[in-house]
């Protein structure tokens, strides 16, 4: 990949009739692309509300195409249902799609390559960084039962065997061994510096990096 801008695709209007459409999901990406650049320590770039359309097959997609002015990207999102609980899938969806823009965003700005599966083996620890980030009080019980939540009590939209079948279940099977055996490890007691700078390295690693210090650990 060469050094590019990242400028918004063409398609769809973001915001429709009264301007309700994905505005939360937007200002939720936002918040939570500046957060990953503060955790990795990457300088800011590009609004990634800038670039959120509505989804197309009801699930999260990051849409890249070269162009004259740069890469041409299309981050699209599903609305987050409305309720008192949670929407867990869905925004275990949104972290998905933004992490993906991210670790894209500074691959770009580095002149370096990105791979289809790294961009899922970072944006599955991800999904783990950003919710036991969240989650009260963390402990080695709590971090378990996410690890159990987001990596077992999972669905593969794709057939075992397909590419991308292969590529989601081999991401799934990485990353999990991460955060089962460096992760946690920082998580009773609680060592907060402890587990960013173990995330940092994993962000910062190239592909067959991330995967020696998954199988490593």
């Amino acid at each position: 990949m060469s050094r590019a801008s990242l400028v918004p695709s063409a398609g769809e209007r973001l915001l429709e009739g009264n301007g309700a459409g994905l505005v939360r999901e937007r200002e939720l990406a936002r918040k939570l692309q500046r957060a990953l650049e503060r955790l990795y320590r990457v300088e800011p770039h590009e609004d990634v509300g800038s670039f959120v359309q509505p989804a197309r097959s009801g699930r999260e997609e990051l849409v890249v195409c070269e162009s004259a002015e740069g890469l041409a990207i299309a981050l699209h999102l599903p609305e987050l249902a409305v309720g008192p609980a949670l929407d867990l899938d869905g925004f275990c969806q949104l972290i998905e799609g933004v992490s993906h823009f991210v670790l894209l965003a500074e691959r770009a700005r580095l002149e370096r390559s990105v791979s289809a599966i790294e961009l899922e083996v970072q944006a599955e620890v991800d999904k783990f960084a950003v919710l036991f980030a969240a989650t009260p009080e963390p402990s080695r019980a709590k971090g378990e039962a996410l690890v159990e939540r987001i990596f077992e009590r999972v669905t593969f939209a794709h057939p075992e065997g397909s590419e991308l079948g292969t590529r989601y279940r081999d991401a799934n099977t990485l990353a999990r061994r991460w955060v089962e055996r460096v992760g946690l490890s920082f998580s009773e007691p609680l060592d907060v510096m402890g587990l960013r700078g173990s995330l940092r390295a994993f962000f910062h690693a190239p592909l067959d990096g991330k995967v020696h210090l998954a199988r490593a650990a």
